[in-house]
């Protein structure tokens, strides 16, 4: 089972997560919908990344699909662009981290060495 569960659907930020992912020592998986993606996390899965600017995925649903199922399972959720809007209701669904798109791969290896909500 993956390690590390990845919503995005932007080919090259995915390249790139998978590459610093993988850099740690974890293995990734991309679903490729919302419910695929639910099942494919496990008590195995570390840590899931949720691109909250991608409506593909229903991403406020999404996050909250995942922390009924597994409420210690750390979520990360990124934004394009800073939206205080949306970083809150992130946040109030039950998003552990909520960070700007251009800083999520470089904070990778922290997040995971980290997986666990509230350090």
């Amino acid at each position: 089972m993956p390690n590390v569960v990845v919503f995005v659907s932007d080919f090259e930020l995915g390249t790139r997560i998978a590459d610093a992912v993988s850099r740690q020592g974890y293995q990734v998986s991309f679903p490729g919908d919302n419910a695929r993606g639910v099942e494919e996390i496990s008590q195995d899965t570390s840590l899931t990344i949720i691109d909250l600017d991608d409506e593909t995925y229903g991403p406020m649903d999404l996050i909250r699909r995942i922390r009924e199922r597994y409420p210690d399972l750390p979520i990360v959720g990124f934004l394009s662009r800073v939206r205080k809007r949306l970083h809150h209701q992130a946040r109030d669904a039950g998003c552990t981290w909520v960070l700007p798109r251009s800083s999520l791969v470089q904070n990778l290896p922290t997040l995971i060495e980290k997986r666990s909500p509230g350090t």
